[in-house]
């Protein structure tokens, strides 16, 4: 019995070492990658690794560098695309009188407008004035040639003597004349003053009635009596201003006549001694696919027997509230000259 208790006592304290030992093994190590503080950690559902470079940082690393050379590049295009509206200005113009004489010794200012690209928005803009003054040679010419924009305008002719054509334009394209065809610009060499009247009034006209204009006393009378011109609408009474209708104006002057300036006539300055007839009557068709209810007019004027010439321009307004209007804005000399020069 003493023997098996002691068999019993030295396999326990065998097992009991076997577990000290056991117990004091060293336990095994896990390797973890080294981070960098610009470096993320993202763990995924397999418990993997991924290092993700911030993208929000313009830093060239192999990853982002194609990517901000490509911004780069398309910024550089876009400039490019808005600068190329900046061409070279190769102007060439000509100053000639009423007679197609050239004008030697004009001083003209001008301005040319180039674009220019906001750095660093390559899509913002503004205008950059370049300002120019050139003045013509013996031959009347001028040349602006030195510089780029998009565009040049005139801001300014003068030469003593003289007075610019009311219709001489003041804004041209980059490439606008050329060395054998120059743009032309007029001027009037003036002749000595003459009193003139002048004015701009608006008539009211009752539909079918005829009425006097008297320029000289800027004032309009119902019926026949003294003055310049005699005008008349008619048209049906219920006509729809939102519809076409059948209606006519006529317009004669009083002891004399009426003509419509020369296309080139760019003044208006000086009235024909002839060609004048004593009225202009117009019709027109609801039909007609030239259809207007409003018409302008340009013309010279001379009545009274030739001691009045006169310009004119008038706005014949079939429907004008309830009634019809004639607009009228004319130059008038009273004293037998054909010299409508301001």
């Amino acid at each position: 019995m003493r023997k098996s208790f002691a068999i019993f006592l030295l396999v326990a304290f065998g097992l009991a070492i076997l577990i000290i030992l056991l117990l004091k093994q060293p336990k095994q190590q896990h390797l973890v990658p080294l981070l960098t503080p610009a470096t993320n950690l993202t763990l995924n559902t397999s418990s993997t690794v991924k290092l993700n470079p911030p993208e929000e940082q313009k830093v060239f690393t192999p990853t982002n560098a194609p990517r901000i050379i490509n911004d780069r590049e398309k910024t550089n295009e876009i400039r490019q695309a808005m600068e190329s509206r900046n061409k070279p200005i190769d102007f060439y113009g000509q100053i000639i009188d009423q007679n197609g004489n050239p004008v030697p010794g004009v001083k003209v200012k001008g301005e040319v407008i180039h674009l220019k690209v906001i750095v660093p928005a390559p899509w913002g803009t503004e205008d950059e004035i370049v300002p120019v003054e050139k003045e013509t040679d013996l031959g009347g010419r001028f040349e602006i040639r030195d510089v780029a924009g998009r565009s040049f305008d005139i801001e300014s002719i003068q030469k003593n003597g003289y007075l610019l054509s009311p219709k001489a334009p003041n804004h041209f394209s980059p490439g606008s004349g050329s060395l054998e065809n120059p743009a032309i610009i007029r001027m009037w060499k003036e002749w000595p003053k003459e009193p003139l009247v002048g004015g701009s009034h608006v008539f009211g006209m009752d539909v079918g009635k005829t009425y006097t204009l008297d320029l000289i006393n800027g004032k309009k009378i119902e019926g026949d009596a003294e003055g310049d011109l005699r005008v008349s609408i008619t048209r049906p009474t219920d006509a729809n201003p939102h519809s076409k209708f059948q209606w006519s104006f006529s317009i004669g002057a009083i002891d004399g006549g009426l003509v419509e300036p020369d296309l080139a006539d760019e003044f208006m300055y000086l009235a024909p001694e002839s060609g004048y007839e004593s009225k202009i009557e117009t019709q027109f068709d609801p039909n007609d696919s030239a259809w207007v209810g409003i018409v302008k007019k340009q013309f010279f004027i001379r009545s009274r027997n030739g001691q009045v010439y006169a310009r004119a321009e008038v706005e014949i307004d079939s429907i004008y509230n309830a009634h019809c209007a004639i607009q009228i804005t004319y130059t008038a000399n009273p004293n037998g000259s054909r010299n409508l020069q301001p």
